[in-house]
């Protein structure tokens, strides 16, 4: 994880950018050499790096939330077809975002989540992303990270999400929202975060 896709509705690696899909590395538009098996409601996680596990994935200074979404898929996902299925914020006792988080702890820079319970079986891309909002006070400031990687759902699962629940990469965030848009620096301190995006499928 070298850079971000920043300048969020502007050149071409902005919000409305066919980056915000995977991000901007030569390879993240191209098939994986293998997938994931892993099973409805398992714990998967995915390991951000900046040159090697385990280093400063990212500066101390690029608060920001977490998220994670799958795709139905076995190919470039593109459409309508991004679910959420995992989000963390701001922590309003400990004072900390996400990144905060995953910087200071023991397994620096995992993302642990849980793919939902009873998900149908099949082939599935799923896309990391964290949002560092040291410059989100500026518009088109926020910087998002993102990276994908494949994986196929085992087992007998039934369940798909409606097409409410469904987003499009680009599209899903727009400059002014209020979890891009946002101070996190703001003098009388703030206490509630808006993440952006559609809410958390379970």
């Amino acid at each position: 994880m070298n850079s971000p896709v920043n300048d969020v509705s502007a050149r071409p690696n902005g919000l409305q950018s066919k980056d915000m899909i995977c991000g901007f590395l030569p390879w993240a538009g191209q098939s994986a050499n293998r997938k994931i098996s892993v099973a409805p409601g398992a714990n998967i996680g995915l390991q951000w790096w900046h040159e090697k596990p385990g280093d400063d994935f990212i500066a101390s200074s690029h608060h920001g939330p977490c998220f994670a979404y799958l795709a139905k898929t076995s190919s470039t996902p593109s459409g309508q077809v991004w679910f959420k299925i995992y989000e963390k914020g701001y922590n309003n006792q400990t004072k900390q975002f996400c990144i905060d988080e995953m910087l200071q702890s023991s397994s620096r820079g995992l993302m642990t989540f849980q793919i939902p319970n009873d998900l149908a079986p099949g082939d599935y891309v799923l896309r990391g992303e964290l949002i560092a909002l040291h410059d989100g006070n500026k518009r088109n400031g926020a910087q998002p990270y993102v990276h994908c990687a494949e994986i196929t759902v085992t087992g007998n699962g039934t369940r798909s999400p409606p097409s409410s629940a469904l987003v499009t990469f680009p599209g899903a965030y727009q400059a002014s929202d209020p979890g891009i848009f946002f101070d996190i620096y703001p003098k009388q301190g703030f206490g509630y975060y808006p993440t952006p995006g559609p809410p958390v499928w379970s």
